[in-house]
């Protein structure tokens, strides 16, 4: 006679009103969409070049009201879904369908909305046009040589050469291609592919969150993130494609395949070049696992040809050359190729000096002011160095921000090698040290770029402050295209730069004291993932 088999665990499910709560959570961001892109609609606003939050506005104190309501709304109802989600942690066969339709159906109504806080997708169409219509090279022409050309107006950069790699100069100009010289149909595919980006990744984080009980909570954190849904759907920017490279990395790190992995992050680098910061730390990753040391020196130079071939490949046809490159000799070629490094990625000397909203451009401005310059000077002088002007200080301190950048990347080296971290919060690590320590350029897409990594490995405590940070981060636009126009100062002043920091960060700061040490401190919870465990470092 046979035995009789266990009963089966019946399914987890969520209570009902879980359901009709996320239900009206995203039905209400959704009405709120609507109203957005109703102020904001594209095919109405695209014949007037350079339209921002000031524009919609008309830079009014009612108009402002509503702009910044609508994004409290949306980061209201952003908060109480994560709040019912965690608190309930629902199986993700549930809410999963309804997560997707909500963040499909916000993405497709953002696609119409005219992208009001960045003229980014206007330079990607220009810079791909001046490649397609008058056949230049994107890293050495500037768009102010073709100031003929109708659709120059819609354009933030017209003096920088093109700021993204030759992976991206492909695509875009595939885009522009295929848009066959419509701006309106070139925006739009800009979009779809930023919205594509932004679902595909979702899938990517679901696949990549260890724990089920989580895997809905992380799915919300970025689908419906109203951060993530701006800045890809709405604005379009091409970080989606970065963060996408990011999660790849690491799924492939999961499998054992990590010279997938740094293809991952060569081609993520050669769209926007972050990526190639956490090149070191899959290498490294890789190398632990070796064993022994001839073979971790055969998985370094893998890794360099891995990185080097497309790299090469890619920045071929752009690299800056004389005419008669192929009359020369192998010596003077060789010169030839290291001299064109200097006007080729001139775009990335440009970029050092820029100056916006982070810790370190507050520095830089304040350790230009007379009265700094005059202390560092007499400094200088009793020590018989030569005076400092304006750009030595922004000099000194990029090198400072460059070193940072250095010392952050050590420590998760450090981490990763000597107590085996896993990839997820080494990534996540060094993406907030950069961000918050060593980069003296910030938007509020860049934290797009952390979310992604977070949601992999959620903590409700840190959720908290984040959110702030973003909510915080996107009503800086108010600040740059109403307050600060209104009360005449300059974006780049020591004044709005301390403006910008102070409406930035003193919310997640209080945040993070408030969670970390004060009365709102979180208690472990069963269903958050613990730290990995620490292996010693094989010999």
């Amino acid at each position: 006679m046979s035995a009789i088999p266990p009963a089966a665990t019946p399914a987890r499910t969520a209570p009902l009103h879980t359901y009709l709560w996320l239900l009206a959570v995203i039905a209400g961001m959704l009405v709120l969409y609507v109203g957005l892109t109703w102020l904001c609609w594209l095919p109405a606003w695209l014949p007037r070049p350079r339209v921002n939050v000031g524009t919609i506005t008309n830079r009014t104190f009612t108009g402002s009201v509503v702009l910044a309501s609508i994004g409290v709304a949306l980061y209201t109802l952003y908060l109480l879904g994560a709040l019912v989600l965690w608190k309930t942690a629902p199986p993700r066969t549930e809410y999963s369908r309804l997560i997707w339709a909500g963040a499909s159906a916000a993405g497709f109504i953002l696609l119409w909305c005219y992208p009001i806080t960045s003229t980014d997708i206007f330079d990607y169409f220009f810079r791909s046009r001046m490649v397609l219509t008058y056949d230049v090279n994107p890293y050495l022409a500037l768009p102010n040589q073709y100031k003929s050309d109708p659709f120059i107006r819609y354009i933030g950069w017209p003096n920088a050469p093109s700021a993204y790699g030759p992976l991206w100069e492909h695509l875009s100009a595939a885009l522009v291609w295929l848009g066959k010289d419509s701006l309106l149909t070139a925006i739009l595919l800009y979009k779809l592919l930023a919205l594509l980006t932004h679902l595909l990744s979702g899938l990517l984080i679901t696949r990549l969150t260890n724990d089920p009980r989580l895997q809905t909570v992380s799915l919300y954190l970025w689908l419906l993130s109203p951060l993530t849904l701006w800045e890809l759907a709405a604005i379009g920017h091409n970080d989606g494609l970065m963060v996408l490279t990011l999660l790849l990395a690491i799924g492939a790190v999961r499998r054992q395949h990590h010279w997938l992995a740094v293809l991952a992050l060569t081609a993520g680098a050669l769209i926007k070049f972050l990526p190639a910061i956490f090149l070191p730390l899959v290498v490294l990753h890789w190398m632990r696992r070796q064993s022994t040391w001839s073979r971790r020196i055969l998985v370094a130079a893998l890794s360099v040809a891995l990185f080097s071939v497309p790299t090469v490949g890619l920045y071929a046809q752009f690299w800056d050359l004389p005419a008669n490159f192929d009359r020369l000799d192998i010596a003077d070629k060789l010169d030839a190729v290291w001299g064109g490094r200097t006007t080729t990625l001139h775009n990335l000397s440009v970029r050092e000096g820029f100056l916006n909203a982070s810790p370190l451009a507050v520095l830089s401005y304040l350790l230009q002011t007379t009265t700094s310059l005059a202390a560092i000077n007499s400094a200088l002088q009793s020590l018989a160095f030569p005076s400092a002007n304006n750009y030595d200080v922004r000099s000194a301190v990029s090198m400072f921000g460059n070193l940072l950048l250095l010392l952050g990347l050590g420590w998760q080296c450090w981490q990763i090698w000597f107590r085996n971290r896993a990839l997820p919060p080494a990534f996540l690590g060094l993406l907030l040290w950069y961000v918050l320590a060593s980069s003296q350029w910030f938007q509020p897409w860049y934290i797009v770029w952390i979310l992604a990594i977070f949601a992999i490995i959620p903590k409700r405590a840190s959720f908290w402050w984040l959110t702030g940070w973003a909510m915080m981060a996107q009503s800086s636009y108010l600040l740059q295209y109403v307050i600060l126009p209104v009360l005449e100062v300059g974006g780049q002043t020591l004044t709005a730069q301390a403006l910008y920091l102070l409406l930035i960060y003193t919310l997640p700061v209080v945040i993070w004291l408030l969670t970390r040490y004060g009365p709102l401190r979180a208690k472990p919870v069963a269903h958050e993932p613990s730290q990995p465990s620490i292996r010693p470092m094989p010999q």
